[in-house]
Protein backbone atom coordinates (compact mmCIF):
# COMPACT_ATOMS: atom_id res chain seq x y z
CA UNK A 1 0.00 0.00 0.00
CA UNK A 2 1.28 3.46 -0.79
CA UNK A 3 1.53 6.13 1.85
CA UNK A 4 -1.07 8.19 0.01
CA UNK A 5 -3.52 5.26 -0.08
CA UNK A 6 -3.01 4.68 3.65
CA UNK A 7 -3.66 8.35 4.41
CA UNK A 8 -6.86 8.33 2.29
CA UNK A 9 -8.25 5.36 4.25
CA UNK A 10 -7.09 6.45 7.70
CA UNK A 11 -9.97 8.85 8.58
CA UNK A 12 -12.57 6.07 8.31
CA UNK A 13 -10.27 3.49 9.92
CA UNK A 14 -9.72 5.83 12.89
CA UNK A 15 -13.42 6.48 13.43
CA UNK A 16 -13.62 9.85 11.70
CA UNK A 17 -11.87 11.78 14.47
CA UNK A 18 -9.57 14.69 13.64
CA UNK A 19 -5.85 14.03 13.88
CA UNK A 20 -2.60 15.93 13.59
CA UNK A 21 -0.16 15.13 10.81
CA UNK A 22 3.53 15.99 10.93
CA UNK A 23 6.42 15.15 8.63
CA UNK A 24 9.61 14.03 10.36
CA UNK A 25 13.05 14.97 9.08
CA UNK A 26 13.78 11.31 8.31
CA UNK A 27 10.83 11.06 5.88
CA UNK A 28 8.38 9.48 8.34
CA UNK A 29 4.81 10.71 8.68
CA UNK A 30 3.56 11.09 12.26
CA UNK A 31 -0.19 11.00 12.93
CA UNK A 32 -1.78 11.60 16.32
CA UNK A 33 -5.16 12.01 18.02
CA UNK A 34 -5.87 12.67 21.70
CA UNK A 35 -9.21 13.04 23.46
CA UNK A 36 -10.55 12.38 26.97
CA UNK A 37 -7.34 10.78 28.22
CA UNK A 38 -7.05 8.43 25.26
CA UNK A 39 -4.47 8.77 22.55
CA UNK A 40 -3.40 7.00 19.39
CA UNK A 41 -0.23 7.55 17.44
CA UNK A 42 0.77 6.17 14.06
CA UNK A 43 4.19 6.41 12.47
CA UNK A 44 4.65 5.67 8.77
CA UNK A 45 8.21 4.95 7.72
CA UNK A 46 9.19 4.61 4.08
CA UNK A 47 10.78 1.28 3.17
CA UNK A 48 12.73 0.43 0.04
CA UNK A 49 10.45 -0.44 -2.87
CA UNK A 50 9.85 -4.12 -3.52
CA UNK A 51 11.13 -4.96 -7.01
CA UNK A 52 9.61 -7.85 -8.92
CA UNK A 53 11.20 -7.78 -12.36
CA UNK A 54 10.04 -4.56 -14.00
CA UNK A 55 7.41 -4.00 -11.31
CA UNK A 56 8.20 -1.72 -8.39
CA UNK A 57 5.89 -1.65 -5.34
CA UNK A 58 5.99 1.11 -2.74
CA UNK A 59 6.14 -0.08 0.88
CA UNK A 60 5.67 1.56 4.27
CA UNK A 61 6.12 0.37 7.84
CA UNK A 62 3.19 1.24 10.10
CA UNK A 63 3.76 1.56 13.85
CA UNK A 64 0.66 2.03 15.98
CA UNK A 65 0.39 2.91 19.67
CA UNK A 66 -2.81 3.20 21.71
CA UNK A 67 -2.78 4.73 25.21
CA UNK A 68 -5.53 5.13 27.79
CA UNK A 69 -7.98 2.67 26.21
CA UNK A 70 -9.59 -0.14 28.16
CA UNK A 71 -8.85 -3.62 26.77
CA UNK A 72 -12.35 -3.73 25.22
CA UNK A 73 -11.99 -0.26 23.66
CA UNK A 74 -8.54 -1.15 22.33
CA UNK A 75 -9.85 -4.36 20.77
CA UNK A 76 -12.74 -2.50 19.10
CA UNK A 77 -10.41 0.22 17.80
CA UNK A 78 -7.98 -2.31 16.34
CA UNK A 79 -10.79 -4.35 14.77
CA UNK A 80 -12.17 -1.26 12.99
CA UNK A 81 -8.65 -0.31 11.88
CA UNK A 82 -7.88 -3.81 10.53
CA UNK A 83 -11.24 -4.04 8.75
CA UNK A 84 -10.58 -0.82 6.83
CA UNK A 85 -7.16 -1.97 5.68
CA UNK A 86 -7.93 -5.62 5.03
CA UNK A 87 -7.31 -6.77 1.49
CA UNK A 88 -8.97 -9.60 -0.37
CA UNK A 89 -7.55 -13.02 0.41
CA UNK A 90 -7.19 -12.56 4.16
Amino acid sequence: MTREAFLRQLPAAAGGVPFLRREAADGAVLLEHEDAGRRWRIRLDPLPDRRLGALSLERIRVELALEGYSPREEEAWLERFRTHFQRAGG
